[in-house]
């Protein structure tokens, strides 16, 4: 039977050990770390592009928070232009309610002009700012000499005379024929 040749054994096995001392030289054995150097080299690459896209970001949001604060402000010119448009609107109106009023006035007037009776109806006037009706507006010439107290001084406000202070019913009843149009009915 054969025996083992441990002096075989002991020359091979030096041998391996020198040959596997060796293997660190072989480039596909090395490529593990060779690769993690170029994922590290990745990384850092990376992480470079990030950086300049987040420098590029910032640029374009501070550039974007400008054209914002233009177009604010635009809006905000926008708005006044809106705002005075809307008051010279407002003023038209309250011209034209005022002429329309004025000329609705100035016809009541002549026709209360040619009343002759103290049961004959008025023609109405109305407010002369806002064309709406005044309250309690006498409807016949015996109803205008009936008024007294703070219905004669309400319709002569309404009606922007300018009552002195002193002035007693009558002057006031004299003051709103006058408004009135109408002439003096016996």
């Amino acid at each position: 039977m054969a025996q083992p040749n441990f002096a075989l054994m002991a020359q091979n096995t030096a041998s391996l050990s020198e040959q596997l001392a060796l293997c660190p030289n072989i480039p596909s054995l090395d490529a593990g770390a060779a690769i993690l150097a170029r994922l590290d080299n990745l990384a850092t690459q990376m992480n470079q592009i990030n950086t300049h896209l987040d420098n590029v970001t910032n640029q374009m949001n501070e550039r974007f928070d400008v054209v914002n604060a233009r177009f604010d402000d635009v809006n905000a010119r926008f708005d006044d232009v809106n705002a005075r448009f809307d008051d010279v609107h407002a003023r038209i109106t309250d011209l034209s309610n005022e002429m329309k009023a004025g000329n609705t006035n100035s016809m009541a007037r002549l026709r209360n002009g040619q009343v002759t009776e103290r049961t004959a109806p008025l023609a109405h006037l109305v407010n002369p700012r806002t064309g709406e009706a005044i309250p309690r507006f006498p409807v016949t010439p015996a109803a205008l000499s009936s008024l007294i107290g703070r219905d004669l001084d309400e319709i002569l406000a309404i009606l922007g005379e300018d009552v002195p202070v002193d002035a007693d019913t009558p002057e006031k009843k004299r003051l709103l024929r006058g408004c009135v149009g109408m002439v003096d009915i016996s």
